[in-house]
């Protein structure tokens, strides 16, 4: 039967004298009138605020908001479930190192609308889609407990929901939490159980030397290992069936080689060229009128740099080209280095015979190549830039220490007024004592800039408006005359014991700065212009093994290496592991140093 069509102000008139809105004889509810739609009509009653408070309290009554709700919720989670199923057999290194939480959780709070706008009404959060976006992309920590929240809810209505948990639960592992603690967060539905990740871990373990083994089979790679130490107990007293105090051993890493060809790395020309090399002369050693010039720029750029950092007036330094550092054999700045780590070995590289004994063990598959790899003659060794940073600011420290802290331009001197006393050890921190000789290094340069601007203050210098050819020039000055051999230029003060060793110190910590500074722009061309000089300052303090292994590099580069795999010694000996250059054996340092915060068991 058709009902009879009324209008909205008629409606809302017996509304509001209606116990039940929604049971007036005309049936809005369920018929479209000829006047007006019900959704038209209930909004003009949720305006009204008779209408509201009315319509409010029905749905109370009938409790229809909980029911709807929870039928709502209940078929968006049904739906969104199945974009987060995951079992811990398709845990593989390509999804972790892909996993990104807003990413997988974006189009699961897209089919569940409902919960989300439950968890902003929970957080008093009321989000536009645009803005929602927006907080995802600046990891916002709201947005990052909704995204937890919903895949936790998900997984504790079916495991196999469990995208987020693994990745979870493997980052807690690797970031040292006890097993507790990962239970804790199983029962949460944060992360899979112990036994579970403990299950990943080994198939992934077999996914990542199966990795490294097709690198080894199918494309030119460099092997690098170091000594790891693990600590399993802190206990004094050791029973004699339990794992030693500390576990010695050694962790390998296979690395793909950025611009290497097969056909370069042959090793019958190299030993060729090796049996008719003769040694090295003196002419060989001395750095080329090439590199003495690209290594004196490097020297003036980083005297102008340090004015441009501590010296707000010369911040302009940064960004002109006259004074940039000359680019001699810089890696490209998109190039990611790809690296594959072994498991770690208990045979400990502290001998000739365990290194060879570690390198079997690594390349068992090559034993098809008898001769050869019985005389290692497929091993080609370079040196890690990291291990010679490192090496070097101990050696200028063993150097230019002094006798005592009254010593004045000895180092024992500043580290006193700096009150960094601990540096004096032998071998100190490697960060500690280069942030401490950075900070020495840098003050002293200033010093001479104010000695050598001809102004009473660098503030009257940068007014005077100077241009790049008067920066360099006063830039050369302060090199020759404040990082020079006191002597070399004859204008130094006589019998001014503090001043010589000042430009002592400086001449040799200007090389460590630019070591440092070449490996952190990636250009191994300035640090292969230093070499030269870096032997000699070896020899000179007593460190004869990195400066014959500086000359032993030079000896192959020019006597034994062919020109392409020359080259790829160099673009190698530097990798990019996350958008920043480092040494290849200080990326070695890193893992080792995850692996032990790792637990064992």
């Amino acid at each position: 039967m058709r009902q009879e069509s009324i209008s909205i102000p008629e409606f809302m008139s017996h509304v509001l004298t209606s116990p039940s809105p929604l049971c007036h004889a005309h049936q809005v509810a369920f018929y479209k009138t000829s006047n007006c739609a019900v959704p038209t009509v209930l909004d003009a009653m949720y305006a009204h605020k008779t209408g509201r408070s009315q319509l409010e309290l029905w749905v109370c009554e009938k409790n229809l908001h909980a029911t709807l709700t929870c039928e709502a919720l209940a078929t968006e989670v049904a739906r969104a479930r199945e974009l987060l199923q995951m079992s811990s057999r398709e845990v593989s290194l390509e999804y972790l190192e892909g996993w990104d939480l807003h990413a997988i959780m974006q189009p699961v709070l897209e089919e569940t609308p409902v919960l989300e706008m439950v968890l902003d009404a929970v957080l008093e959060k009321k989000y536009n889609s645009d803005h929602l976006l927006r907080m995802r992309k600046a990891n916002d920590l709201p947005v990052q407990f909704k995204d937890l929240t919903v895949s936790a809810l998900l997984h504790a209505q079916t495991c196999f929901a469990s995208k987020i948990q693994h990745a979870l639960g493997l980052f807690a592992w690797s970031t040292g939490a006890s097993r507790h603690l990962i239970e804790v967060q199983a029962r949460a539905h944060l992360t899979p159980s112990f036994t579970t990740i403990q299950n990943t871990l080994h198939e992934l373990a077999e996914d990542a030397v199966q990795r490294a083994v097709h690198a080894v089979d199918t494309l030119p790679h460099a092997f690098a290992y170091d000594n790891i130490n693990l600590s399993h107990s802190l206990f004094i007293e050791q029973r004699l069936d339990s794992p030693a105090k500390v576990q010695s051993g050694s962790f390998c890493v296979i690395y793909e080689l950025y611009g290497a060809h097969f056909e370069h790395m042959k090793i019958e020309p190299m030993q060729r060229r090796l049996q008719n090399s003769t040694d090295l002369v003196l002419d060989d050693i001395i750095p080329s009128r090439e590199s003495v010039s690209a290594l004196t720029q490097q020297f003036i750029v980083r005297i102008l740099s340090t004015l441009a950092t501590y010296s707000e007036d010369f911040n302009y330094l940064t960004k002109c080209p006259e004074l940039q550092y000359t680019q001699r054999r810089p890696l490209p700045t998109s190039h990611r280095t790809k690296f594959h780590p072994l498991r770690a070995t208990t045979i400990e590289e502290a001998s000739v015979d365990v290194n060879i004994r570690l390198q079997e063990d690594a390349y068992l598959l090559r034993a098809n190549d008898v001769s050869a790899w019985n005389r290692r003659d497929v091993i080609q060794l370079a040196m890690g830039l990291f291990h010679v940073t490192m090496n070097l600011i101990w050696a200028i420290l063993h150097i230019h220490y002094g006798a005592s802290n009254q010593q004045l331009g000895g180092l024992n001197y500043f580290f006193v007024v700096m009150e960094k006393a601990r540096l004096g050890n032998d071998k100190p921190d490697y960060h500690s004592l280069l942030a401490a000789l950075t900070q020495i290094f840098d003050g002293l340069v200033l010093n001479a800039w104010r000695q050598e601007c001809g102004f009473e203050t660098l503030k009257k210098f940068a007014a005077s408006k100077p241009t790049s050819d008067d920066l360099h020039k006063a830039a050369l000055r302060v090199l020759r005359k404040y990082m020079s051999a006191p002597g070399s230029t004859g204008k130094e003060p006589a019998g001014d014991t503090v001043f010589e060793n000042t430009c002592l110190l400086l001449r040799d910590l200007r090389y460590a700065m630019e070591l440092v500074q070449a490996i952190q722009d990636g250009d191994f061309g300035r640090v292969e212009d230093m070499y030269p000089d870096l032997a000699r300052i070896f020899r000179g303090a007593g460190c004869n093994n990195y400066a014959s292994e500086i000359v032993h590099w030079i000896h192959n580069v020019k006597k034994v290496w062919t020109p392409e795999f020359a080259n790829i010694m160099r673009d190698n000996s530097l990798v990019n592991i996350d958008g920043k250059f480092m040494a290849i054996d200080l990326n070695i340092e890193h893992l080792i140093g995850v692996l032990k915060v790792c637990p064992t068991t």
